[in-house]
């Protein structure tokens, strides 16, 4: 009689691994902030990353980027209600958001230093969310300062075709 709980168990093990190694893993993350200085002033970027490191390729999805200032009033937000599923091991970076330093007027030392509360959240598109394997990462926040002169402009921008 034990030997067969024994087995039973073992059975029972092996079919749970199994079954945690089918499916996918999408997950959220930001890139660093990218700053590029033109003639006009500053560019700066922060690109979200979608990634699957599943071991099996993920359905189609749906990603959204929502940018806040710390007091919770909105600056902008994009995203895209399906985009192809992720392969596994792979990646995409399909919405960013950029602030702009527009250069001050020559004699006008306008410094400014602005904070933004970066969440993206990305969800399976017609798919049971229950095949992601690690449904806590696919939220992720990220709190960015910037400090630059002159006027401020702030944007959430679609990377991909519609």
């Amino acid at each position: 009689m034990k030997r067969v709980i024994v087995t039973a168990l073992a059975v029972l093990a092996s079919a749970t691994a199994a079954f945690a190694t089918n499916g996918w893993d999408y997950q959220t993350g930001f890139s660093d902030v990218q700053s590029k200085k033109t003639f006009s002033g500053s560019i700066n970027t922060v690109k979200v990353i979608v990634a699957n490191n599943g071991p099996q390729a993920g359905p189609r999805y749906q990603i959204i980027l929502t940018v806040t200032r710390p007091d919770g009033s909105q600056v902008c937000a994009a995203g895209y209600p399906y985009l192809d599923g992720l392969g596994v091991n792979t990646h995409s970076e399909p919405i960013a958001f950029q602030v702009i330093f527009a250069r001050p007027l020559k004699g006008h030392s306008e410094f400014a230093r602005e904070q933004f509360v970066l969440s993206a959240d990305v969800k399976p598109y017609g798919a049971d969310p229950s095949g992601d394997l690690n449904l806590q990462n696919n939220f992720n926040t990220k709190t960015i300062t910037l400090m630059g002169n002159g006027l401020v402009t702030a944007a959430c921008k679609k990377l991909m075709g519609e």
